[in-house]
């Protein structure tokens, strides 16, 4: 009995030591830090453009938010012409364990505003959601926010879901990025 207790003991202390901090995982991999002020993990990038008013950007973020989502009404939460910023909540798909088994989902809020020669884009307020074990019924599902997933002191199991949670994030800025850009002339000669 007091082999199987040295075992189990040997394998736990292995399985944190190897697995590390989920903390020491997201700076390995680029996860921006907290926002001081909301305590929130937030990716952000302010994009310079030139020659672009903010009520041209306005509308490129419009035309945007329609291409990322499969239904812009029901995401956009604010939609504020004159202060050139538009808010949407979304949700999109990870995979969340090393096995492709679990499909989790990801809440956020996405944010563009726009100004003369420049636009801000923010993604936040991240919030991972898995839903119950389809194979094993005793295994529920949970919320977690992203921000207090990294606070925690062990990260073993739990690497995947954050890499894909942070690539999920990174890919919406940049999504938002090429359809800033990729806007072309309306009208004329088509």
């Amino acid at each position: 009995m007091k082999q199987i207790h040295l075992l189990v003991f040997a394998l736990t202390f292995s399985m944190s030591a190897v697995s590390g901090t989920c903390r020491e995982y997201a700076l390995e991999i680029g996860v921006p830090g907290k926002d001081l002020s909301t305590g929130d993990l937030v990716y952000q990038e302010v994009v310079e453009v030139t020659d672009i008013n903010a009520a041209q950007l306005y509308s490129r973020a419009k035309a945007t938010i329609t291409d990322l989502y499969k239904s812009a009404k029901d995401v956009v939460q604010l939609d504020d012409k004159d202060a050139g910023r538009i808010v949407a909540k979304g949700t999109y798909e990870i995979v969340g364990d090393a096995l492709g088994t679990s499909i989790d989902y990801v809440h956020h809020s996405l944010t563009i505003e726009a100004k003369d020669g420049r636009y801000r884009v923010t993604v936040s307020d991240l919030v991972i959601e898995t839903l119950p074990s389809q194979s094993n019924l005793a295994i529920p599902g949970f919320t977690e926010p992203f921000a207090e997933m990294i606070t925690d002191s062990s990260c073993f199991g739990r690497k995947t879901r954050l890499k894909n949670t942070h690539l999920g994030a990174v890919e919406m800025l940049t999504g938002v990025k090429k359809g800033m850009e990729n806007i072309g002339p309306t009208g004329g000669d088509w």
